[in-house]
Formats: C-alpha cells, structure tokens, sequence
C-alpha cells in the first residue's frame, strides 16, 4: 500500500478529516495466510521495505504467538526511533489464517 503522505511530510489519509485524499483498500484472498503490518506514516517513514522483510523473515512460514508478534512491533517500533523518527510511532502486526488452512 503507498504511504499517505504529501510532499511536506504530512498525512494525507486521517479518514473523517479535511485532509482525507483517498482511501486505499485492498481485497485478500480469505483461503490464505496473511501478515499484515499496519504502521503511521512516521513509523513508515522510517523502517524500509529490506528492513521490515528482515524481520518478518524471523517468523518464517509457521504461525506466530502473540510474543513474537508484540517482539516485532516493539522491535519495528525501535528501528524507527533509531533512525531518527520524531514523529509518532505505532506499528500493528496481525497473523490472519483462512478456514482452510
């Protein structure tokens, strides 16, 4: 999904806001296991595509503990700061598994 952010640096999707441009929305195939990492734009900003792939690849293909993913966020959360964040930070990990899986 893009990042809601205008040319300034500010968020352009606060759904009920002025500043709501689009909302984007993605339909997932139900008979299926998803990953799914929710993140603010400052979190996002922040924490590149390789780096977050790093570490979600810890998980590997088998279905997390609510530890592992309370870690990654907390983790995730940490890389932001560390390079340099100084705006919100929230990172959301939800492990979605359908019926037939």
């Amino acid at each position: 999904m893009p990042l809601d952010i205008d040319p300034n640096g500010n968020p352009t999707q606060l759904i009920g806001s002025e500043v709501c441009e689009k909302v984007h929305v993605r339909h997932l195939k139900v008979d299926a296991k998803w990953l799914l990492v929710f993140m603010t734009d400052g979190a996002a900003e922040f924490i590149h595509s390789a780096e977050l792939e790093a570490s979600l690849a810890t998980l590997g293909r088998q279905q997390p503990s609510a530890d592992d993913l309370d870690y990654l966020c907390k983790d995730l959360s940490r890389q932001a700061l560390d390079a340099g964040c100084r705006d919100d930070i929230s990172v959301a990990i939800v492990w979605f598994q359908g019926p037939h899986q």
